[in-house]
Formats: structure tokens, C-alpha cells, sequence
């Protein structure tokens, strides 16, 4: 069957097409079904891209930086990134979370998300912003989680074993974030009924654990401790690379000027306080920290 013929000005037609809402950018690509509209559209892309984002998605070009050439499927890629983060940032700031982001680090705890996109070697406040992130969704999963990351796993009490078995998962769960991005706080955190996020926890655990735990563990009722176990091959203890998360703590921690074992307690303590660098962030600040420059200097 032919194709209708289209007599109304190109002019009109994308007029037309601009002021439809982009929304996820599915309707605006099923306009490509069109032949007519199809070859309209790719010729104009450019300039009916920008036109959307500078309707819908201004900060885009700041958040999500594109590598090659303005398009409409870039910026649906970042409506889906911005609602991903949205929905992490909901259940890390959720008012029945008892370790809440407060709403001073709210903004710099955004930033950090976005960050995630483009890990690099970057100053510090950047990267003070990615661990505000990693900190409130270790513990928000370590609370109000589900699988082997929740405190639920630990049993009746906790010994020395059990908190090193929490160390170890949570340090995994740190570096799946830091591997997978927002994706996997994503899955962890908003969609933990996916077993996606889980099967990259305990693939990070395969590679990053101990595993020194003897089967079966002591005591069998319920609610004992029981590790997990895991399964495959395992890279030899010299050919491990360095994490990305010890990468950056050392990284933090050359920057602070402190040892990497205080770190953490360091920052953690500073961005408690309500007038460090990052909190209560604004827009300008934000740009620097995504342009992987500290807010000063």
C-alpha cells in the first residue's frame, strides 16, 4: 500500500513535530514509520533535538555530555538515566529510610549519581559527591534492602564473623556501584525483585571475597549465620586487579591528606556538618563537579 502523500510544507510538519511532547522519545521515533517523515526528521535531527532539549531537558548537555553528534536517541537515553536516578535518589531520601541522605547533601548526592556515568581520575569533590552516593546506598540496602546485602542475613547476633562477612558484602556492593553505575542501585534499591542486581553483587563477591568459610557454618536453626556460596573460576590472588573502590578511597585519601584507614570516618564526619563544600549544592556547582573540577580553583 502506497504511502500517503504529504502536502503541507516541511516548515509546517516540523513545527508540528516540535511541539509534541518528547516525554521517553518513544512516539517522536515511531514518526519514523513514515518514509516522508522518517527522511524529515533525520534531515532536521539536530535542530529538533535541541529544540527539545532546551524545552524539556536543558541541563542535559551538562549531565550527560555527548560524544559524538546531538540526536534524538541520546536524549532519550538521558530521560532514562534521569529517571533512574530519580528513582534511586527517592529511596535514599525517602522519609522512612532511617539513613536518609539529609537534605543539605541532597544535591551533591544527585551530582554523585550522575558521576557514576563517567568514572575517571577526577579532584576531590567530585569524588566526595560519588561517596555520599555509595555511603547512604550501602546502608539504605543494609536496612531496608532485601537479598544477602541486608542486615537481615546476619542472623540473631553479630560476631566478629558476621561483621566481616558485612564488610566484605557491603565493600562488593560499593564496587558493583562503582562498576555498573546507577543501574545497579537501580535494581539493588527500586527494583530489588529483579535478581539482576543480586547476581552482580555475588559475581563482585566471587571475584572480591575471601571465601574462607568452612561449610556448613556453626549452628543450623534458623535465623543462624550462613554465608553464600558461590561458584566459578577465580582469577589467581597477584592477577587481581586493584578495585575501583580502593581506587578511590586511596585517591581520597591522598587528597585529604590523611591515611586510607581514616578516610572514610573523615568524610563521613564532614559531610555531616551542614556547611561543608558540597551541601545544600546549586546548579554552577554542580556543572563544575560534572566537568570533573573541584568548586573552587
Amino acid at each position: 500500500m502506497a504511502t500517503p502523500h504529504l502536502s503541507l510544507p516541511p516548515e509546517i510538519i516540523l513545527k508540528i513535530i516540535q511541539w509534541l511532547p518528547f516525554q521517553n522519545g518513544k512516539e517522536i521515533a515511531s514518526l519514523k514509520r513514515v518514509p516522508y517523515l522518517k527522511h524529515l526528521i533525520e534531515a532536521y535531527e539536530h535542530s529538533i533535538t535541541h529544540w527539545f532539549m532546551s524545552r524539556e531537558l536543558r541541563h542535559a548537555p551538562v549531565d550527560f555530555p555527548y560524544c559524538q553528534k546531538l540526536s534524538l536517541n541520546w536524549l532519550a537515553e538521558c530521560v532514562s538515566s534521569y529517571d533512574m536516578i530519580d528513582a534511586i535518589m527517592l529511596e535514599l531520601t525517602w522519609r522512612e529510610n532511617c539513613v536518609a541522605i539529609e537534605p543539605h547533601n541532597t544535591a551533591a548526592a544527585n551530582a554523585g549519581l550522575l558521576l557514576l556515568y563517567r568514572m575517571g581520575r577526577i579532584p576531590l569533590d567530585p569524588l566526595v559527591a560519588i561517596y555520599i552516593v555509595l555511603h547512604h546506598a550501602t546502608l539504605t540496602a543494609r536496612y531496608h534492602g532485601q537479598g544477602w546485602i541486608t542486615q537481615r542475613t546476619y542472623g540473631r547476633f553479630m560476631d566478629s564473623n558476621q561483621l566481616s562477612l558485612r564488610n566484605e558484602l557491603e565493600f562488593c556492593f560499593a564496587e558493583a556501584t562503582l562498576s555498573t553505575g546507577p543501574e545497579f542501585l537501580h535494581d539493588m534499591l527500586v527494583n530489588p525483585c529483579d535478581p539482576a542486581g543480586e547476581s552482580t553483587l555475588m559475581n563482585h563477591y566471587l571475584d572480591h571475597g575471601t571465601h574462607d568459610w568452612s561449610h556448613p557454618c556453626w549452628g543450623d536453626e534458623m535465623g543462624e549465620f550462613q554465608p553464600p556460596r558461590t561458584q566459578g573460576p577465580q582469577r589467581e590472588e597477584g592477577m587481581k586487579p586493584k578495585t575501583l573502590f580502593t581506587t578511590l578511597l586511596e585517591r581520597m585519601a591522598e587528597l585529604e591528606g590523611c591515611e586510607l584507614e581514616d578516610v572514610r570516618g573523615r568524610v563521613e564526619v564532614r559531610i555531616d556538618t551542614h556547611d561543608h563544600a558540597l551541601a545544600y549544592l546549586r546548579l554552577d556547582g554542580k556543572e563544575r563537579l560534572l566537568q570533573g573540577l573541584d568548586l573552587e580553583g
